[in-house]
């Protein structure tokens, strides 16, 4: 009777000891779950950001009312998607700090917003001088504090699955230890039941950081996604001209160290403005992919082509050894691009006008031989286009 009494106290701690621990897995699959939710929201609310910020941006820097008009649709395409997300995000339980920040990062999104919203209308008039301005001065630090506050949110979020962890961790080290002064005092059947617990809530633990490690793999990888995109024009598929400024800068300061000679082309296309006028935007951005898939093609291992603009397009070569290489991969460049070129059954005749600058290590300043580029590439334009000019 006595040793039934206390098989049955120990089954009885047993049960109550486990049905603890499923408590408070369950507690915890409950919290993570809902703080996994609100960064993935919050990291889509950022994605938005940055595509609509690159929107503006490419407007801008192509300076095309057409363009213009694609873009606002874009980015209203955006901010109806980033309504949606908000609207997500606040039927989900969150605590006071959290409800802190979503309010400030609203509030700054708000005049982000508002900003962006006047720097599209001086596009739309025309005003393209004091849009930039405005964007670069006011819209873009405007969002860095907006995602910074995100960027807070989900960092929180981080830190609440933290500490529910090392809850989670603490309690179930306590009711461990409960068992192992139970396996101490009880009979094999306490045992049983204890060793079965343990690699149950080993497993639990195990899983846990599986998850863990998959969600931040995930992160990760986003991360790297974005940053990739903030270098590549979405159009081409080519490096955009933030990577072209990164990698002239990078050039120039090598062939100053090496005393190398580089040359930087600057290309625009002749004809490009009558195909998007004939044919549209769609015909049109199909036409500069082509574009740029020629040129990845005659440059390859001689050099790496840029998308800078509308129908800009730019090529840096290293370690020049003569004025022959640059006139030959010109050649070859004009060639490609007069070639017959038909879209969706429309053909698209296009040109190229060239200018070209060299750097012998003497001038390293990107913007003065992109200067001279420009200028050399003009000059051709005037000389009759869809040729080279060497300064």
């Amino acid at each position: 009777m006595a040793f039934a009494s206390v098989i049955g106290v120990l089954i009885t701690v047993m049960l109550v000891n486990i049905y603890s621990l499923s408590k408070v897995a369950r507690h915890l699959g409950d919290v993570v779950g809902t703080h996994n939710v609100q960064m993935r929201i919050m990291h889509e609310i950022l994605d938005l950001a940055r595509q609509r910020s690159l929107a503006l941006q490419h407007m801008l820097l192509a300076e095309d009312p057409f363009m213009v008009d694609d873009q606002v649709l874009k980015m209203s395409a955006i901010s109806h998607e980033y309504l949606e997300l908000r609207q997500q995000m606040v039927a989900l339980p969150s605590t006071k700090a959290e409800l802190k920040l979503l309010a400030a990062q609203y509030s700054q999104t708000a005049n982000t917003g508002r900003i962006q919203s006047n720097v599209i209308q001086l596009a739309t008039n025309g005003e393209f001088a004091q849009a930039k301005k405005i964007f670069y001065e006011q819209a873009i630090p405007s969002q860095s504090k907006a995602m910074t506050l995100m960027n807070e949110f989900v960092a929180l979020q981080d830190m609440h699955n933290q500490q529910e962890l090392i809850h989670t961790t603490d309690e179930i080290d306590l009711q461990r230890n409960r068992m192992l002064i139970l396996l101490a005092v009880g009979l094999s059947l306490s045992l049983l039941i204890s060793s079965w617990v343990t690699r149950r809530i080993q497993h639990e633990i195990d899983r846990r950081n599986l998850v863990e490690q998959e969600l931040e793999m995930r992160v990760e990888d986003r991360t790297q996604q974005l940053a990739q995109q903030a270098r590549q024009d979405l159009i081409t598929e080519l490096p955009n001209r933030t990577a072209f400024n990164q990698e002239l800068t990078s050039a120039l300061e090598l062939a100053g160290q090496h005393k190398k000679k580089i040359a930087l082309f600057f290309m625009d296309l002749d004809g490009f403005k009558q195909v998007n006028d004939s044919y549209g935007h769609s015909v049109g951005d199909k036409t500069l992919l082509a574009i740029a898939q020629r040129l990845a093609k005659v440059t390859a291992d001689r050099g790496q082509v840029f998308r800078v603009g509308g129908d800009e397009f730019t090529l840096i070569m290293q370690d020049v050894e003569n004025d022959a290489q640059i006139k030959e991969i010109a050649d070859d460049i004009i060639r490609a691009i007069n070639q017959p070129l038909i879209i969706e059954g429309n053909q698209c005749h296009v040109g190229i006008t060239i200018g070209c600058a060299f750097s012998t290590g003497d001038t390293n300043k990107a913007d003065e031989i992109l200067t001279y580029a420009d200028d050399a590439m003009y000059a051709a334009k005037r000389a009759g286009k869809n040729r080279l000019r060497v300064v």
